[in-house]
Order: structure tokens, then sequence, then C-alpha cells
């Protein structure tokens, strides 16, 4: 799968980056799984390996930079910036947002970890890096029966067109509509 962000920034970078640099940024990462609500596994690309590829193309040579931060609405918006080595000495950039929502429980911290963490990967795909797109998991067979059971106990009838919206629908958007299901039955 092509990420056409990666595939703009590396037609603006090629006269910068010689072969070796390429062939080791386009080389997709591996992948790490952990565990979900109602025991889904999920598969995504850690922060740590994006700048370990980093690291193993540059080794010190490049650095990250944080330019700004906002904390505003319950959301926290960071902004980075990844300088590189370029084959004529002088250093590129390729800079990149991210974002969290705030949540107390969480605290302020790690949500600005996540935020930049987010960044880092956003600016490395400008790079030419490999974050294959995450697809989410789709909802399971028991969280499609709990909507279905929920829906008939408030009254509403499973139409072909919601089973059809069910069946794409992603576990984690599952998991909302169950709650939100709940909280209607409960009033």
């Amino acid at each position: 799968m092509s990420d056409k962000s990666a595939e703009k920034g590396l037609l603006n970078e090629t006269k910068y980056l010689d072969a070796n640099v390429l062939q080791k940024l386009r080389k997709p990462l591996p992948t790490a799984t952990r565990q979900g609500r109602g025991g889904q596994v999920f598969e995504y690309i850690p922060t740590k390996f994006v700048s370990d590829r980093l690291n193993d193309i540059w080794g010190i040579d490049w650095h990250l930079e944080i330019m700004s931060e906002i904390i505003e609405k319950g959301h926290v918006v960071v902004k980075v910036r990844i300088h590189y080595p370029k084959q004529d000495g002088t250093y590129g950039f390729k800079d990149a947002y991210g974002g969290a929502k705030y949540e107390d429980a969480v605290g302020l911290g790690d949500c600005l970890k996540k935020s930049a963490s987010l960044a880092l990967k956003k600016a490395a795909t400008l790079l030419g890096i490999d974050l294959r797109e995450e697809e989410p998991t789709p909802a399971t067979d028991e969280q499609k029966q709990i909507i279905a059971t929920l829906m008939k106990q408030l009254g509403n009838e499973l139409t072909p067109e919601l089973a059809q919206k069910l069946n794409e629908m992603p576990a984690d958007e599952a998991d909302a509509l169950i709650e939100v299901l709940k909280e209607q039955l409960s009033k």
C-alpha cells in the first residue's frame, strides 16, 4: 500500500537523498500487536520502530524538534520538525502535526507524548517511511449480536441497510454504539 504524502515528499527529496537512503526509508517497518477491548488484537507500528529506522539511516545526525504545543478545548496538538542530513552537507526538515484528546485520567504528559509520537510518524512519512495505513479491526460477531439485541430491546428493527452498515463497522465504533444503546436502554 502506498502513502501519497510519502510519495510527494519523496519526489521533492530524491535529489537530496542517495539511493541507499531512499531504499532504507521505503523498506516496510515491522509491526507489533496490542490487546484491545473485547479480546481483540490490534496491529500497529510503534513510534520506536520509526525512530529506530531513522537512527539506522542517519545515526545521531538526525533529530526531532518540538516546534509548538497547543492545549485547548480538551485537545492537545504538537508540531514537530525532523531535521535530517542531506548529501550536500546541509540539513533538510519535515514538519507535521499530531493531536490527541486530553483526558484528565490519562494525564497531560501522556497526551503530549501521544501527540508528539503521531507527529513524528507523520513527518517520517513525508521523508518516505512506509507506515502502511493501519486498517481498523472489524466488529466481532459478538458485538454485532449485542447491537442487534439492544436495538430490538429499544424497539428498532434491523433493516438490511443497517445490517450492511453493521457488517462494515470497525470494532471501536461497535463498542461506542453498544455504549450509546445501553445508555438509551437505561433511560
